[in-house]
């Protein structure tokens, strides 16, 4: 059994999630980054439907009170409660696509950032048993008193975050950091730390997230706190 075999099993199987067709998940996302971007406090209460296997989302609480967002990763779709289009656009907006710039975000940059945030936090580690993924043995790793191992993925196509990432496993084998260069900060290394794992429907996820800026030396600066995130209650069907 592979390490990422192993990882898979602790997170609830491969096979029964590939059984999963949709979730819906009640959640917190908020930090510096949104903050900076115009959008400090704007998804603290938000209900995110989605598809298991397919990267599309519906955003209800998205923004303001009464708006909806859909995602896919070439589509976004803004609209009322009572289905009133406020705007609809294809393809991927430029400003996520590796710049950094002072502006803020528009309601469609921010809708496909989380869509993609969310969906790639969801359902990692699957993802990383699919088509075009390569999963490697990175070694230990040492950390606040703790031993981790580590796994490089690599994917194929940068649909998601990006081509290379590093997964670090704790002594139960779930998922507790992630590192990865994020398009929104410049493609500078970001680690986003997990924990306080919870079961939901047999599929375990951590429900706090906390992501930041990291060092030449692959430490994190604790003083900049790029997003947080909180997941209050889940279902996956």
């Amino acid at each position: 059994m592979t390490l990422l075999d192993e990882v898979l099993e602790a997170h609830g199987g491969l096979a029964h999630w590939r059984d999963m067709r949709r979730f819906v998940v009640h959640m917190s996302i908020d930090g510096s980054l949104l903050e900076s971007k115009g959008w400090g406090g704007a998804l603290r209460e938000m209900v995110v439907e989605g598809q298991s296997l397919e990267p599309y989302l519906r955003m209800t609480g998205f923004g303001a009170v009464g708006q909806v967002g859909f995602y896919s990763p070439d589509w976004i779709l803004l609209q009322q409660l009572d289905g009133t289009v406020l705007g609809e656009w294809t393809g991927p907006p430029a400003a996520l696509a590796g710049q950094v710039d002072e502006r803020q975000w528009s309601a469609q940059e921010l809708a496909f950032f989380c869509g993609y945030r969310i969906w790639h936090d969801l359902g990692a580690p699957f993802l990383f048993a699919g088509p075009g993924v390569r999963c490697e043995d990175a070694g230990l790793w040492h950390e606040s008193g703790e031993t981790w191992r580590r796994l490089r993925i690599g994917f194929e196509n940068d649909v998601l975050c990006t081509r290379e990432q590093h997964l670090y496993i704790d002594a139960n084998c779930l998922q507790r950091r992630l590192d990865y260069a994020a398009r929104e900060a410049g493609e500078r290394m970001v680690a986003q730390y997990t924990w306080a794992h919870q079961s939901f429907s047999g599929i375990v996820i951590p429900t706090l997230r906390r992501s930041l800026l990291l060092g030449a030396d692959g430490r994190p600066d604790p003083a900049v706190e790029l997003l947080r995130s909180e997941i209050f209650d889940a279902r996956f069907e």
